[in-house]
């Protein structure tokens, strides 16, 4: 089992949060065999395959978690993931949730030297990769530091492509019996996720303002969040995004694995019922395209993406659908872009602080033009009430509370 990570808060502030209904105090895969039975034909993942309702998800993610409790993965051990933003990096997440396991997702496009200091400073015990994607055979690379890391253990790999000798086939897995599986409920307070933060956050793709990989000798920053975190601070960031509360329809313009990624199983499926449109590769072209075929309520991305489908819009196409807010990461949001975003989507363009670092908060959809300058500092232990931040005029932002 791997070493579980330190917790800096009291543990009996975290019970007042659970306590007090601040948090939902159940861990994230029994939040989403909740929502699955409520409503077992609700669309849950939107990707280049089609559709992929709740129930179909759920059947997939216990086959694959009787797979991997085969291999010896139980609770409290790091798993990492290395997946494009499509349905299998979803059943992998809810998969090692419902298995009391901790992800660690981290982006397609960083190097194997930063896989392996994620890897080694975890403990990971096992990692679930593509096999091949965009020319790139990352379990084959992955499998190379299984000698030299002690405690990982299986190299997963995900099709299309060729396993690497040593590996595991993701379809094998895959073809274990769903009846067989029983859920290891883990505690909500325990770890469900760890999040890598880069020192900011990675854009879809290089032409559109993402960071080099830092190489070698950069180790980035690991925060791990809880079931209930992820379940509750998180969730209610977004909540307090849907006016109705019907669920939401939510297309991720960022990857999965990145820090403001996370919240998509976690929130959108289990927290809210809701439905992740997906795309394995960002383009202008193909982004504008699922907004006007699948309608999302929210859009979340960073600045740069936004600026680069605002580019490649034709002046005479008509109005894009209306959402009910872009969420946008990663980069200061300048009042041109955010204007023009709220002109061509039909709805306000929010600001997101500090996803990687524990708080996750943002300018609340009333305001148009988020500020420009100054990102939210906050001092003293996070709170996961605090789901909004509101901009004060210099480089600190004042905490509105939600009821």
């Amino acid at each position: 089992m791997t070493v579980p990570p330190r917790d800096l808060l009291p543990a009996g502030l975290r019970r007042s949060w659970a306590a007090d209904g601040t948090c939902p105090d159940l861990d994230l895969y029994g939040l989403f065999r909740a929502r699955q039975i409520a409503d077992p034909h609700h669309t849950a993942v939107l990707d280049a395959k089609g559709k992929l309702c709740y129930t179909a998800l759920d059947r997939k993610v216990r086959c694959l978690a009787v797979g991997l409790r085969g291999l010896g993965v139980g609770p409290g051990d790091v798993v990492g993931v290395r997946l494009p933003d499509d349905r299998n990096a979803v059943i992998a997440d809810l998969a090692l949730a419902a298995l009391g396991a901790v992800a660690l997702p981290f982006p397609v496009d960083r190097g194997v030297p930063g896989a392996e200091s994620l890897l080694r400073r975890s403990g990971a015990v096992a990692v679930i990769a593509s096999a091949e994607h965009r020319d790139v055979r990352h379990a084959a690379g992955l499998q190379n530091l299984v000698r030299s890391l002690p405690a990982l253990r299986h190299v997963v790999a995900v099709g299309p492509g060729e396993v690497p000798e040593g590996a595991v086939a993701w379809s094998e897995l895959l073809r274990s019996d769903p009846e067989a599986f029983v859920p290891a409920r883990p505690d909500p307070d325990g770890a469900a996720r760890i999040l890598v933060s880069y020192g900011s956050e990675p854009d879809p793709g290089s032409e559109y303002g993402s960071e080099p990989d830092p190489g070698p000798e950069y180790e980035p920053r690991m925060v791990a969040y809880s079931h209930n975190a992820l379940a509750g601070g998180r969730g209610d960031s977004l909540a307090s995004l849907i006016p109705d509360r019907t669920p939401p329809r939510c297309l991720f313009l960022v990857p999965l694995a990145s820090a403001f990624g996370a919240g998509g199983t976690p929130v959108v499926l289990a927290r809210h019922g809701g439905t992740l449109v997906l795309l394995d590769r960002f383009t202008p072209g193909t982004a504008l395209e699922a907004v006007r075929e699948h309608r999302p309520t929210h859009v979340l991305g960073t600045p740069a993406s936004i600026r680069a489908m605002l580019e490649h819009l034709d002046p005479a196409d008509e109005r894009l659908a209306a959402a009910t807010a872009l969420v946008l990461g990663g980069a200061p949001l300048d009042a041109a872009t955010a204007t023009a975003a709220a002109e061509a989507f039909g709805c306000p363009a929010v600001r997101l602080y500090d996803s990687a670092d524990g708080v996750n908060c943002h300018t609340g959809p009333t305001r148009t033009v988020p500020p420009a300058d100054g990102a939210a500092v906050v001092a003293g232990l996070p709170d996961p009430r605090v789901a909004e931040f509101r901009d004060t005029g210099g480089d600190r932002a004042e905490p509105a509370r939600l009821g």
